[in-house]
């Protein structure tokens, strides 16, 4: 597939964003708070799973 980055967004500065280029067989993981968008699929298929995992320190 080509496309379908996921970016975490600085509230304070657009040019410290983080870019997260998918591959095939790839997951992200990460803590709910942090801002990001989902950029458009330009060709094939993206499976997206959110789930919470809940823990005590």
């Amino acid at each position: 597939f080509k496309g379908g980055e996921t970016t975490f967004v600085s509230h304070r500065d657009s040019t410290k964003n983080v870019p997260c280029i998918p591959r095939t067989g790839m997951v992200l993981i990460f803590e709910h708070h942090l801002l990001h968008e989902g950029s458009a699929l330009k060709k094939g298929r993206k499976y997206t799973v959110r789930t919470d995992v809940m823990y005590r320190p």
